[in-house]
């Protein structure tokens, strides 16, 4: 025991979760339905979508998303990654940054085209 904690162990066929354990859980189930709706087969592919959503939701209580919180900023989203307008200023930090990313892009994409079709050469053997 350290610190005054105290252990307690449950049953393996009987977890007992706490509160917040079960609110989050039924947060996720009720967003995994109405994502997956009528493909129930997929909902493994979704999941670390809805995951990924939920974990950049501002919670109500503590002013801050999940992922906020445990890494002290929030995540980069999809919309992160539009273009913006000709006119818009950008600060030379944020386009060096963005070029850097591009560039390195341009250099992953051959390596795994070249890697996917290896994948398909030894998939006919």
């Amino acid at each position: 025991m350290l610190c005054g904690t105290t252990l307690k162990f449950f049953g393996a066929f009987h977890p007992q979760p706490d509160e917040q354990t079960d609110v989050v859980n039924h947060s996720l189930g009720e967003l995994l339905r109405c994502i997956i709706g009528e493909k129930q087969g997929a909902w493994n592919l979704t999941l670390p979508l809805v995951e990924f959503a939920y974990n950049n939701v501002v919670n109500r209580s503590a002013d801050k998303s999940p992922f906020e919180a445990v890494h002290g900023y929030s995540p980069c989203t999809p919309a992160d990654l539009i273009p913006l307008p000709p006119d818009a200023h950008v600060s030379q930090p944020a386009f060096t940054f963005e070029q850097h990313i591009h560039d390195l892009h341009a250099e992953i994409r051959p390596k795994l085209a070249l890697s996917n079709d290896s994948y398909k050469l030894s998939a006919f053997r």
